[in-house]
C-alpha cells in the first residue's frame, strides 16, 4: 500500500517483488494497492471513472500529480497484481496524520496517505482486519 503520485515507490515495490518471485524467493506477487489525492487522481480515474476522482486533497500535496510520467507502467503493475488505486479526500489523510503524530511518528503529510488508505480499503472490504499489509511511512515531518 503506497501513496501514488508519479508512481516511483509503487513501481519500485512492483519491481522488487517481481525480482523476488523471479529469483524463487517467494511463490507469489502481493496485490499492490495505491492511493491518490482527490483532485489529482488520474490512475484511480482510469480504473473507476471521473466520480472517484472528484473532491480535493490539499493535505497530500506530495502526490498532487495530474499526469504521471509512468502512468501506463502503473496501470500494468496494478493489473498484473490484481491491485487497485483509490482516491482520498483531505479529511482521512489529516486524521491519519494526527494519529501518526500522536503515536510518535513525525512524518510529512503525504506519508499519512498509506495508513488512511489502509482504513479505506478495509471499509470497502478489499482488505480484512487480519490481512498482512505493508504500510510504508515515506517522508520525514522535518520536510513539512
Amino acid at each position: 500500500m503506497t501513496p501514488l503520485g508519479h508512481g516511483t515507490l509503487f513501481l519500485g515495490a512492483y519491481r522488487g517483488f517481481r525480482a523476488l518471485k523471479d529469483a524463487g524467493w517467494t511463490d507469489r506477487m502481493p496485490r499492490l494497492l495505491g492511493a491518490q489525492a482527490a483532485g489529482y487522481a488520474p490512475i484511480a480515474n482510469e480504473l473507476h471513472g471521473d466520480d472517484e476522482a472528484a473532491g480535493d486533497n490539499s493535505v497530500a500535496d506530495g502526490i498532487q500529480i495530474l499526469d504521471p510520467a509512468r502512468k501506463d507502467h502503473i496501470l500494468d503493475a496494478i493489473e498484473a497484481t490484481g491491485g487497485d488505486a483509490i482516491v482520498l479526500d483531505a479529511e482521512p489523510v489529516a486524521d491519519a496524520l494526527d494519529r501518526l503524530h500522536r503515536g510518535g511518528f513525525y512524518v510529512e503529510p503525504t506519508s499519512a496517505v498509506a495508513p488512511a488508505a489502509l482504513e479505506a480499503y478495509r471499509e470497502r472490504g478489499v482488505l480484512d482486519r487480519d490481512d498482512d499489509v505493508v504500510v510504508p511511512l515515506t517522508g520525514s515531518g522535518l520536510k513539512s
